[in-house]
């Protein structure tokens, strides 16, 4: 395929590499790419995109079609679509002439007989298909994985779905198998083997195919850990662990997990930090909290967002907005990951590193994810 290079001005940087991640950011109208370094890779000359997705981002001039470059900013598809989505799996949606169609990354059109409605790939390969009312479960070469028998197929997480049929809910894998049969009122996300789950009316943990009830609760968090399970009675919040023992009452107007030994915990309206013995390591004096990251910090909230370390030491002062990072069962959603968190400030995004630096020393009018090659 013919390969047309535009001029981006990279400015001597060096190219980046397919393993490199990539942000997409938006000045002054137009839409470009920074490297993890601050750098910019691709000048902010186009005035449509997507984020990076398997190498490749969908872009498009203004008034002009969308199509896929690579990290060094070659169109390696020619900008022929009015719509373009995000590679997963190998395969994209685009739209010319009104029409949905998939694409392979040579931007080749796949066809896929039987299926009604087109949907996303997942990274695995897999996509789920219609076939009058029941669901299943197709492969980017069209062959079926799953039939349709399913009324629901919830998007993976992490390789893993919800299923339903009949209104009892299961988990199925990428290859179709049911991890967790489909015979439960309700059910979570599986996460390392777990998943909390209602059956019979009741609430409780599920491990290798085994339902365990916890005694009184109402409703479970997706479970990260399981000597740490965040069930609720009523109103309020408490821990449970792997033996379905309430090991903190359900005293708390909400817990949220994160990485380390400290939960986040609200009382009388404030947030604070406590230990699974539950004693509390941080006062309750926060308008809002977020669990610490793996770098160590937490995003705590007074009037404005800034980040305190373990012992409750403000790091980074409370200057900043701070934005959802929308990762399905992740237990952080706000804050840092990987060293980097996305702030906004006066208006402007940009992301700060574990010390409060400005990546690039550069604010943006828009600034989304990191994406991994």
């Amino acid at each position: 395929m013919r390969r047309f290079i535009i001029t981006l001005g990279i400015s001597g940087l060096a190219l980046c590499s397919y393993a490199q991640e990539l942000a997409l950011f938006k000045q002054n109208g137009k839409i470009g790419f920074i490297n993890k370094k601050g750098e910019v890779v691709i000048k902010p000359v186009f005035n449509k995109g997507t984020s990076f997705s398997e190498g490749l981002a969908a872009v498009a001039y203004s008034g002009k079609d969308y199509g896929y470059i690579n990290t060094s900013g070659e169109f390696v598809i020619q900008p022929n679509f009015k719509g373009a989505n995000e590679f997963r799996g190998g395969i994209a949606i685009v739209t010319k002439e009104g029409i949905h169609s998939y694409i392979d990354r040579d931007g080749r059109k796949v066809r896929i007989a039987g299926a009604d409605k087109l949907y996303e790939f997942t990274p695995e390969g897999v996509a789920i298909y219609k076939s009058n009312t029941k669901v299943g479960l197709i492969d980017a070469k069209g062959q079926v994985v799953v039939e349709p028998k399913y009324d629901v197929i919830r998007p993976f997480v992490n390789g893993y779905a919800k299923v339903a049929v009949n209104k009892c809910w299961g988990i199925i894998d990428t290859k179709g198998s049911e991890v967790i049969p489909t015979k439960y009122e309700e059910i979570g996300n599986y996460i390392d083997g777990y998943a909390w789950a209602k059956y019979k009316g009741a609430f409780g943990v599920i491990y290798n195919e085994e339902f365990k009830a916890i005694e009184g609760a109402d409703k479970i968090q997706d479970i990260v850990n399981p000597n740490r399970v965040i069930a609720r009675i009523g109103k309020t919040w408490g821990l449970v662990n792997e033996k379905q023992e309430w090991i903190i009452p359900s005293i708390y107007e909400n817990i949220r997990q994160g990485n380390g030994d400290l939960l986040a915990a609200r009382t009388g309206g404030k947030w604070g930090f406590i230990n699974a013995k539950n004693e509390t390591i941080v006062p309750f004096k926060y308008d809002d909290a977020i669990g610490f990251s793996k770098d160590g910090l937490a995003a705590v909230k007074s009037k404005k967002w800034g980040f305190i370390d373990e012992k409750g030491v403000v790091v980074i002062p409370f200057e900043y907005e701070i934005t959802a990072l929308n990762f399905s069962a992740e237990i952080q959603v706000k804050g840092f990951i990987n060293g980097l968190a996305r702030v906004k400030k006066d208006k402007k995004w940009g992301y700060i590193d574990t010390q409060g630096n400005v990546l690039g020393n550069t604010w943006y009018d828009n600034l989304e994810l990191f994406n991994k090659q």
